[in-house]
């Protein structure tokens, strides 16, 4: 009933991660990631933040051990966004214009692009069974896949983004 990202860097700030974790868990996700332009980029990050921590959740169901977790609790943790890191995200471009939807590095579908392949992701993890690896491994390309679609954010605006995580 899981799943893990495979192109995906671990949240270093939480337990001690083996290398699978930096393979399994968490953070490519970044590195297509977020912007805030006033209220309606709030909601945006609210809304990714929100559906990472659940597939991050998911995944932890059954999968915590394969990304060196004693247990689930702690990995559900490790996914978990403080409000520095929210607070982080959303200042990025706080008063920054939106290039456009239609711009390589726009943020706002970046943002929404990966909540929702944060989504899809969960719910191909929540049909799999906890012994599932063939299945899990399955998810993982599909999210990978899937997250290389979403329109990228600057480089130096990923770079800010990738910080806000080290909060």
């Amino acid at each position: 009933m899981i799943g893990g990202d495979s192109r995906i860097r671990a949240r270093p700030r939480r337990g001690a991660l083996g290398a699978l974790v930096a393979v399994v868990v968490g953070g490519f996700v970044s590195l297509a990631s977020l912007a805030g332009c006033g209220s309606e980029m709030d909601r945006a990050v609210d809304d990714y933040v929100a559906a990472r921590e659940s597939r991050g959740a998911t995944f932890c169901t059954c999968f915590y051990e394969l990304i060196g977790y004693d247990e689930e609790a702690t990995c559900t943790d490790a996914y978990k966004f403080s409000s520095t890191e929210i607070g982080c995200l959303k200042g990025i471009f706080e008063d920054r214009e939106d290039p456009g939807e239609h711009d390589r590095f726009s943020s706002k579908p970046a943002i929404e692009c990966l909540a929702t392949v944060e989504r899809e992701y969960e719910r191909c993890l929540n049909a799999l069974k906890c012994e599932d690896l063939e299945g899990l491994d399955e998810c993982i390309s599909d999210y990978n896949d899937a997250i290389v679609e979403c329109p990228r954010l600057s480089e130096d605006d990923t770079e800010d983004f990738d910080n806000c995580l080290l909060l």
